[in-house]
């Protein structure tokens, strides 16, 4: 399958590496939830896409063996620039499968997002403010993680009672 996707590619492996890695985020982010407000032939795409990852087709395993996917490559890089570089193979691949994974929910749910119980109103305003939390949210992780990967922990917490909160 050929589409022309440079007009939905906000973020890509040239101007990934200039880019502010929480810009970036942001941006990376603002192209997988295209599809909530955009009805175009690459929200489509998007949307078959989101559900081909969660039951693939041969076609589609084929399709990420022989073909170069834009949206795995810029989230590969958004996690070179989180993770240091001593991070290991192996847990630049979960957190780039787990990046991947963040906003595509939103895109397979669109519809029920303004159904009972949740009523939510999907517009504009409802997408910036869905890109500001999903954005804080991802940077405090890939954050996090890469401070846990340099050894560096977070200052002690004041004690709890048991049981939590």
């Amino acid at each position: 399958m050929r589409w022309n996707i440079d007009e939905f590619i906000l973020l890509d492996e040239t101007n990934l590496p200039d880019i502010p890695r929480e810009d970036a985020l942001r941006l990376f982010l603002g192209q997988q939830l295209m599809p909530l407000l955009k009805r175009n032939q690459i929200s489509r795409y998007l949307r078959v896409l989101n559900w081909e990852i969660m039951h693939r087709t041969q076609v589609f395993e084929e399709l990420l063996a022989s073909e170069r996917i834009p949206t795995l490559i810029a989230a590969q890089g958004l996690v070179r620039k989180f993770l240091p570089d001593a991070a290991t193979r192996e847990e630049k691949t979960i957190a780039t499968i787990w990046l991947l994974n963040q906003a595509y929910i939103f895109v397979r749910n669109t519809e029920h997002l303004s159904w009972p119980p949740n009523n939510l109103v999907v517009d504009e305003p409802f997408m910036e403010r869905l890109l500001d939390m999903l954005a804080q949210l991802l940077t405090h992780a890939l954050a996090g993680l890469a401070r846990r990967q340099a050894g560096i922990t977070p200052p002690e917490r004041a004690s709890r009672p048991a049981g939590g909160a």
